[in-house]
């Protein structure tokens, strides 16, 4: 199983690796539990995924855009804002 995993993953990224990975180790749990002796993706090593920082909102007034938008009616007249007070105290309170 690592040698498989290992020449699949050389040519897709970190996150579709752990996909694979959680997919395959879900199919061998299920096995496990009825003809398997152990699950062979415990051997497999999986990447670890750096951590990543939120992004930020890259705008020259970005608190004034937000509660302007949070205080603007939707135009769609099917969906209202039920507490369009209540977004702009929250934007506010965070910004």
């Amino acid at each position: 199983m690592r040698r498989a995993v290992a020449a699949w993953a050389s040519d897709h990224s970190e996150g579709s690796l752990l996909h694979a990975c959680g997919v395959w180790n879900r199919f061998f749990t299920f096995l496990v539990n009825g003809a398997l002796l152990r699950n062979p993706m415990s051997a497999v090593p999986k990447p670890k995924l750096p951590q990543t920082a939120p992004r930020s909102i890259r705008h020259e007034n970005p608190a004034e855009t937000l509660l302007a938008t949070a205080a603007t009616p939707d135009a769609d007249t099917k969906v209202s804002k039920r507490w369009p007070e209540r977004d702009v105290a929250l934007i506010a309170t965070f910004a």
